[in-house]
């Protein structure tokens, strides 16, 4: 068997979490996110953003024929899959971002009379007045049920859908911990001068293969397939853990 690097699992979500101080409520960690996107904002953002995945994105944004696409951003942080847009497909957008409390308060720095931020897809949702596409980047496996939340987002039935960044288990789930510093947190490395660079860690669910397809496959077909080679397969409890795919969906009925 090929050698891979191992991680430790955890029982649960709540098991994990205990290790992780404020996990993804972490008001620093959002605060760091935020001058980092506003600082690539001048520059080629599918560059910044890495092809792969920037790639992926866009081909979901093509897929809408509206004059003024809605899209769902789960877990969208700060936006720069909106400013990826505006920049490579200029147009119109209604963009909901759906995020954590801290991250969807500082938002307000940047959004526009396009871009908003919710704390929840229902509020998000009532703005949005109908969806044409639902995003998820590297977001739905920081979740504390992955499955359910993906479940959630293909009962949404968008006429499109974006599940980028995922964390997929080439077996039963795995609860692990993703642990990183700072100065390594998205969308780019580096840190705003004067700020200290410290180590983070969050709980990060591998869903099940097999659980991942069962949810998706009955509604949607996959249009697009593209991988971010960033970081490599893990292994845990003799279980292989990839990360990195970028799939775009559409609805097999329309």
């Amino acid at each position: 068997m090929e050698a891979y690097p191992t991680t430790e699992t955890y029982p649960d979500y709540e098991s994990a979490l205990k290790h992780c101080g404020d996990g993804y409520d972490d008001r620093q960690l959002a605060e760091v996110t935020l001058v980092k996107t506003l600082g690539i904002l001048s520059s080629d953002l599918k560059v910044a953003l890495h092809p792969p995945n920037s790639d992926a994105t866009l081909t979901a944004v093509r897929l809408v024929p509206a004059k003024e696409p809605r899209i769902l951003d789960f877990g969208g942080r700060f936006g720069p899959h909106y400013f990826l847009a505006k920049q490579c497909l200029p147009k119109r957008y209604r963009w909901a971002v759906v995020e954590t409390e801290v991250i969807a308060s500082l938002g307000a720095q940047v959004a526009n009379d396009e871009l908003k931020f919710f704390t929840s897809i229902d509020t998000a949702l009532e703005w949005l007045g109908g969806v044409d596409l639902v995003h998820a980047s590297g977001s739905i496996q920081y979740t504390p049920n992955p499955r359910a939340m993906l479940s959630a987002l293909v009962g949404l039935r968008a006429p499109n859908l974006a599940v980028t960044r995922t964390a997929v288990a080439l077996g039963p789930e795995c609860v692990t911990i993703e642990t990183f510093l700072l100065s390594g947190s998205d969308p780019v490395g580096g840190l705003p001068e004067g700020v200290k660079d410290r180590i983070l860690k969050f709980p990060r669910i591998f869903t099940a293969q097999h659980e991942f397809v069962a949810t998706v496959d009955p509604l949607y077909g996959i249009v697009a397939h593209t991988w971010d080679d960033r970081e490599g397969p893990l292994m845990a409890d003799g279980v292989k853990l990839c990360l990195g795919d970028n799939f775009v969906f559409a609805r097999r009925d329309l």
